[in-house]
């Protein structure tokens, strides 16, 4: 779930100039990003799918390798990814199993997350 090219895009986001991705998306304030900022939005959607993949892939390793019997400078990294992804907005990556199945409203509201609320914590967990 998480390459090099996922590692990539997902600096290249928070790096990109884009036009504001709006912060409560409903139906129609989604469709009319997408089609006013047509640019920006396949830019936003793409990088969002790349984010999804990366924090499914975090709680997939955090599930999986964060044991009481695994060692301990492991175990201080986990603990701290599993502090950092343990946000309500990620409960929506949780409970699907692609990005592809996401609505364009919940995929403009995580990229909204992640892009304005989450930098600081995904440089964090880019690192662990």
């Amino acid at each position: 779930m998480i390459s090099n090219g996922t590692i990539m895009v997902i600096q290249k986001f928070f790096d990109s100039p884009i036009d504001p991705i709006p912060g409560y998306p409903s139906l129609p304030t989604s469709y009319s990003y997408r089609l006013l900022h047509g640019p920006d939005f396949s830019l936003v959607k793409y990088s969002t799918d790349h984010c999804f993949d990366f924090i499914k892939g975090i709680q997939v390793i955090i599930e999986n390798i964060l044991t009481p019997d695994s060692p301990e400078p492991l175990n201080k990294l986990l603990s701290r990814a599993k502090v950092i992804i343990a946000k309500e907005q990620f409960d929506i990556i949780s409970k699907k199993e692609k990005a592809t199945l996401l609505s364009i409203t919940e995929m403009l509201h995580l990229a909204n997350f992640l892009r304005y609320h989450y930098t600081r914590n995904i440089y964090e967990l880019l690192e662990i």
